[in-house]
This record gives structure tokens, C-alpha cells and sequence, in this order.
């Protein structure tokens, strides 16, 4: 019986297409730290490996990421493999004739998605417990790395169309609605 996933190929053998009849998207493995003794994605365990050039901060480890920490001891020791890894991957996409800019695009969003599962919220007093985030500066890296620099807003507020439908107004959302906003860009 055929695959559910398949790569289509022309009669020279080049990449035509591809059909994906089965996707799994596991929002939480993304967005949560890994149940204990599991791990995330394992690209981002190679991008933290290599710090993924300028994106990240020099010096951390995969087990400083909220979304990648763990209980696996080994996550850490494992950084010379999963740099081996990258290599691999990175040679691998050349040879799928992947040009360099848009393996250079994935690996920024990729950072981005790590950047962001940095940010935290916590309530301010006094403003209805409006969310802020609880270390600006990383909002701020995580911005920068997506290119929107008013995610923050998006992330702390909802719009909402009027009654009558002629405008919208904004509400400021809690803590925690504004780190399911992050998980579900994340």
C-alpha cells in the first residue's frame, strides 16, 4: 500500500513535489519545557550547539531555554553532536539545492521561536492585572529576531471589534492569556 507522505519526483529524479497526508503539530512540545525525560525538537538543540550565529546569546546552553530545559542530563553534554548534526543538515539542504538565504531565514526563525519562549509575564498591580513582560530586554531580542517590533502588543492585548461593529477597541489580557498568545506564535 502506498505511504500516506511522499516525495514526488520527475522522470530525471529531480524534486517535484511532495504529498503529506498525515501532520502532527504538537503546539506544546514547542511552546512547554519537554515532559521529563524527553526533549524538544532536536534542531533546536542543534541551534543552541552553535548559538545559531548572532541570533542567540553567545555562552548558552541548551538547558538555559525555558523550552528546551529538561531532565535529561545529557542534553547538555550531547552540544558537540547535535553541532555535528547542524553540519549535516546545513549539507544536507545543499544538496536539496536549498539556496543559502532561505536555509539562512529558517535558521532565524528557528531562533526567533527560541527567543521567544524566553519571554515571561507578570501582572501589574493596579491596571486590572494587565500583563507586561516580566524581562523587557528579552521581548526585545525576540522582536527583533522576528522583524515585528510590535509583538509585545500583540501578545499583551486583544482586539475586539465594537458592538456596532464600527471600530475596535483593545483589552489588556493577564499574565496568563498573554503566555498562551506567546505559545501559540511560538
Amino acid at each position: 500500500s502506498p505511504s500516506p507522505n511522499q516525495v514526488l519526483l520527475t522522470p530525471e529524479g529531480t524534486i517535484a513535489g511532495a504529498r503529506v497526508r498525515t501532520f502532527l503539530l504538537e503546539k506544546r512540545r514547542v511552546a512547554a519545557p519537554p515532559p521529563p525525560r524527553e526533549r524538544n525538537f532536536h534542531v533546536f538543540y542543534m541551534l543552541a550547539a552553535r548559538a545559531a550565529g548572532s541570533l542567540l546569546p553567545a555562552g548558552r546552553t541548551a538547558q538555559s531555554f525555558r523550552c528546551l530545559a529538561c531532565a535529561d542530563a545529557d542534553a547538555d553534554a550531547d552540544a558537540a553532536g547535535h553541532a555535528v548534526q547542524l553540519d549535516e543538515l546545513v549539507a544536507a539542504l545543499r544538496q536539496l539545492f536549498v539556496p543559502e538565504e532561505a536555509q539562512a531565514a529558517v535558521w532565524r526563525l528557528l531562533g526567533a521561536i527560541l527567543l521567544l519562549g524566553e519571554v515571561t509575564f507578570d501582572q501589574e498591580e493596579g491596571q486590572g492585572g494587565a500583563a507586561r513582560p516580566a524581562r523587557p530586554e528579552v521581548l526585545r531580542a525576540a522582536e527583533e529576531a522576528f522583524g515585528c517590533p510590535g509583538l509585545g502588543a500583540l501578545l499583551t492585548a486583544q482586539e475586539m471589534p465594537s458592538p456596532r461593529g464600527s471600530s475596535t477597541y483593545s483589552i489588556a489580557l493577564d499574565a496568563k492569556r498573554a503566555a498562551a498568545a506567546r505559545d501559540s506564535v511560538q
